[in-house]
This record gives structure tokens, C-alpha cells and sequence, in this order.
């Protein structure tokens, strides 16, 4: 609603209400054994009958074939499967059976013949997660200007606007519960001593009313269940503009806004286990997703100094700090759990909120400029450059795989409060020299950041944070109009041919060492645009 009285300029109110499902079906990693090298007692299958002393063979050289690696500067020639996987995958899924088979079997089976999928699927129940999000949302938003004159010393240009917005988020997971064996619990005889420099098991200390109890509770049965979980949020915000000259400015911002989990991370599935420490029985664990996840909140502050001493040309100062609440990592929490008559509460590993807060502050000092008053031809350069530092500390990050039946992973050795926030080098620049006419547009473009963590979990063990080595790339395009319907130009990527590299943390001491190099090429495209 336009008011158009006085400072005020107008008024906006809004609410949104919506419901999104999802089924995630996904195995990911399917890693089995084919032909152990380290099995000292059968030994690996070989590809070759040569003479190397094994009665483990493959029947032949039908499936192999010769890998010649000189060409990457390793003298070494190798057999290795001859097919393709990709063209052909029941063709190699035969050859990989057929040598787990020579090797003793018990190995890499294809993920529709695993024990436990569900029938006409490839996929365990696991890997099936249900969702359900409704969220509705309410805001309110009032916009002012006091329409002055800017004049240094006599009047300040204040405008901006003033917000608060209200989000109810309901989430509910499908799944299930699975129930440990009896067996699984204790399988022995509490009477019998234990053996010569044995101890009594954990379960033996247990009063016989605590033994009961655990006995019943493990079943071995899995049910159905389904998981709920209801927050809400007041998020304000406030953006002002102060126009203290008519070229030079300033503005301060203030939000707080939330992040919601990824649903896969939500999911509702436990596989109980009986929970031993030091052989002390202290209940029950799982590993598994969690329903109850506040979202992450961020309250962030923003304050600039723009200078505008051209039409083309300005210097602009920013600072920024940001406090993240709530950020979701590796954790432990307990859910209360009946079954059979018998209640516990389950003590949980996957997602879970942090109780410390996350820190990230910085600034942004940037520069643009066309050079107009350079004489003819040369009046069409220009410039623009930027550089930008940032601080990230405070918290453990997330070591989480939405895309698995149990998300939580596997536990980092590495306190990952110590890394910095993933994604975020501590120092960015960009510098781009430019050249604009009616004619003609030319880019040449230099970004470079410094190291920064890629991930916080590798894709393979140990699972260990991995970094990015600092890069720089350089970019440019060329592009001529014809007329107001055609244009043909060339863009040109990775220039100098750069080769970018990963470092794997080791230890807490952040001590690292080399992991992978990528080689990206440099890559160009002819482009023609045509307007009809």
C-alpha cells in the first residue's frame, strides 16, 4: 500500500503457505570385495598366467587387457579389465563375479542382489527416506524516505525499510525401527566364571530386574514409525541508505535469517545396537538421521562507504560480521524409544546442533572505473577490481551425508572447530581489465583466492578433511556487434592452463599433505548470437 505521506512511503504485507514431499532412493557408495591383495591366505586373483605362483587364476586373458602408463611417466605396463562398464555393465558385473568367485566368493555383489533390498528395488529400506515440510510464512514490511537534498554539513538523504517476517516449519520422516537380537544383547551364561584373565561381561553386571528389561526390549523385530517436529522463527531486518553527498553515500544493514536442514539429514531411520563402553552395558545406541533439527540462524550486520566520483567510476569500503547459531554437525543426542513394554532412551549419533556459535567477520574494498576522458579509441578501457578478507572460526562443522541411510558418516578424527568455514578463503581478489565501444567488448579476467576447505569429509577413508590449494584463473572474451541482430565473439577459459590441487588434513595439528591434482585445460568457445 503506497502512503506517500511525510517519511513514509509505503506499506507491503505477504503470507505463503507451502508443502513440498520427498523420496530420496539413493544407495550411493557400493563397495565389496572382488580380489583382496592382502589376504595373505588365498591370495589375490590374477589377470595374467604367468609365472607367478598362485592357484588362484582368472581361466585367461579374455576379459583383460594391457595398460600402458608411460605416456603419464610412469615406465609400467599393466593388465587391467578390457571392457567398458558404461557401454557394457552386465558384461563387467560378470567379470567381476567370476573373479570374487576364483578368489573364495563372499565379495561385490550388483545392489538388486544384496541380501536385504526390498523385493523389485535395488534399494534397502534404508535408502528409502520419506519427508513431509509445510511451512507457512507472514510478513510485514514498511519502507520510508525523507526525500532531502543531500548537502555536506546542512542535510542527510535517509531512506530505507524495516521488516519482520514470521516462518512455522513442520516436518514429519517416515521409517523405521529396527530392534537388536537377543542374541545381539548377550548370548552367554552370567553363572560361568569367566575365563583365566577374563572379566565378567557387561551384562552379567546388571541387576536380574536390568537384565529383563534389556532382553525384552531386544526383540529383533523392525516396525514402522513415524517422527514429527514443529519450530518457529521471528526474523527482522533493517536496511538504511545515508546519502551524505550526492556522490557519496553509506549504509548499514542488520538480518537474521535460517537455514533448513537438508531433508535427506532428517530421515527417520534406527538400527538399534546394545551400547558397551569400557564393559559397562549402558543401554542402547543407533546411528541415523534426525527429525528434530532446528535450522541454523544467522544474524548478520553490514555497514559501507560508497564513493561515486564518476558516472562510471566509484570506490566502495565494506565490513561485514556474521554469528551463526545452531549449525548443524556431527553429534549425539538421545530419543526415548518404547518397545515390548520396555522404555530407553537411545543414545543416537547423526546430525545435530552445535551449542557453540559460529563467527565470520571481513571486509570488501572494491574499485571500478571507465577511463571516458582518455582521447579516441582508448576511452573505452576500463576497470574493475575487488579484494575481500574474511575470518571464520568458532565451531564444529558438518561431517554429514544427506544422501545416506545413516547420514551421520563416520565420526572425524579431526576436532573440525579448528578449520575454517568450508567454502571460505581467507583472501579473495579479482581484477578485470576491460574495453567496451559500440563496436567491440573485451574482457580479461584474473580471480585468485587463497586455500580454503573443500570438505569437511572425504569421500573415501579416513573420511578426512580435505583443503583446496590457493589458485588463480585467468578468463577473457571477445565479442564484435555487426548490428543490432547479430554478434560473434570468443570466450576463453583457465588461459594460463592452471592445475589446482587438494591436500588432505592428517592430524589436528593440521598437519597435510598432497592428495589430487586436476588438470581443467584450457577451454574456448566461438559464439554467434543472432536477433530476429
Amino acid at each position: 500500500y503506497d502512503l506517500d505521506n511525510g517519511w513514509l512511503e509505503s506499506v507491503k504485507v505477504g503470507a505463503r503457505i507451502a508443502e513440498r514431499d520427498q523420496t530420496t532412493r539413493n544407495s550411493l557408495y557400493n563397495w565389496g570385495v572382488i580380489s583382496e591383495l592382502w589376504n595373505g591366505a588365498t591370495g589375490p586373483v590374477w589377470l595374467d598366467q604367468g609365472s607367478v605362483p598362485t592357484p588362484r587364476l582368472t581361466g585367461g586373458l579374455s576379459g583383460a587387457g594391457t595398460f600402458d602408463f608411460s605416456g603419464q611417466g610412469v615406465p609400467i605396463t599393466a593388465y587391467g579389465y578390457a571392457g567398458n562398464p558404461g557401454a557394457d555393465y552386465d558384461d563387467a558385473v560378470a567379470f567381476a563375479l567370476a573373479m570374487n568367485a576364483i578368489w573364495g566368493g563372499g565379495g561385490w555383489v550388483p545392489l538388486a542382489q544384496r541380501a536385504n533390498v526390498i523385493p523389485g528395488t535395488e534399494y534397502t529400506p534404508g535408502e528409502i527416506n520419506e519427508t513431509n515440510e509445510q511451512t507457512t510464512a507472514a510478513y510485514a514490511l514498511i519502507k520510508f524516505n525523507n526525500n532531502a537534498e543531500p548537502i555536506w554539513g546542512e542535510s542527510i538523504g535517509i531512506s530505507g525499510n524495516v521488516g519482520i517476517r514470521y516462518v512455522e516449519t513442520q516436518i514429519s520422516a517416515e521409517g523405521g525401527l529396527s530392534f537388536p537380537t537377543q542374541a545381539q544383547v548377550f548370548t552367554g551364561d552370567c553363572s560361568a566364571p569367566p575365563a583365566p584373565g577374563g572379566s565378567i561381561p557387561a551384562f552379567c553386571l546388571l541387576t536380574p530386574a536390568q537384565q529383563a528389561a534389556a532382553l525384552a526390549f531386544a526383540t529383533g523385530t523392525s516396525i514402522p514409525n513415524s517422527a514429527k517436529h514443529t519450530y518457529d522463527n521471528w526474523l527482522p531486518s533493517v536496511n538504511l541508505k545515508f546519502q551524505l553527498t550526492p556522490s557519496f553515500l553509506m549504509r548499514f544493514g542488520y538480518t537474521q535469517a535460517i537455514r533448513r536442514s537438508d531433508l535427506g539429514l532428517t530421515r527417520n531411520q534406527l538400527q538399534i545396537t546394545p551400547r558397551v563402553i569400557d564393559n559397562v552395558f549402558l543401554g542402547f545406541e543407533a546411528q541415523a538421521g534426525n527429525t528434530f533439527l532446528s535450522p541454523i540462524k544467522s544474524e548478520q550486520f553490514d555497514l559501507s562507504a560508497e564513493w561515486y566520483f564518476a558516472p562510471t567510476g566509484s570506490v566502495t569500503l565494506s565490513v561485514f560480521t556474521k554469528t551463526l547459531e545452531d549449525v548443524i554437525t556431527n553429534g549425539f543426542y538421545e530419543r526415548t524409544i518404547t518397545n515390548n513394554g520396555q522404555t530407553y532412551d537411545v543414545y543416537v549419533r547423526g546430525p545435530a546442533n552445535a551449542s557453540e556459535d559460529g563467527d565470520i567477520q571481513g571486509f570488501e574494498i572494491a574499485y571500478q572505473q571507465f577511463y571516458e576522458d582518455l582521447p579516441g579509441w582508448m576511452s573505452g578501457f576500463g576497470i574493475q577490481a575487488n579484494y575481500t578478507f574474511i575470518d571464520s572460526s568458532g565451531v564444529p562443522q558438518e561431517n554429514l551425508d544427506p544422501g545416506k541411510a545413516n547420514p551421520g558418516g563416520t565420526e572425524p578424527a579431526i576436532d573440525t572447530s579448528l578449520l575454517p568455514l568450508e567454502s571460505l578463503s581467507e583472501h579473495n581478489f579479482n581484477f578485470a581489465a576491460i574495453y567496451e565501444t559500440e563496436k567491440i567488448s573485451a574482457r580479461l579476467a584474473w580471480n585468485w583466492r587463497s586455500e580454503y576447505v573443500l570438505t569437511t569429509r572425504d569421500e573415501i577413508v579416513p573420511f578426512a578433511p580435505i583443503y583446496a590449494d590457493d589458485t588463480g584463473q585467468l578468463d577473457g572474451s571477445f565479442f564484435y556487434t555487426g548490428n543490432d541482430n547479430f554478434k560473434v565473439g570468443v570466450q576463453g577459459v583457465n588461459l594460463l592452463d592452471e592445475t589446482t590441487q587438494t591436500f588432505q588434513v592428517l592430524n589436528s595439528e593440521l598437519l597435510m599433505a598432497p592428495r589430487s591434482w586436476f588438470k581443467n585445460d584450457r577451454r574456448f568457445s566461438f559464439v554467434v548470437r543472432a536477433t530476429f
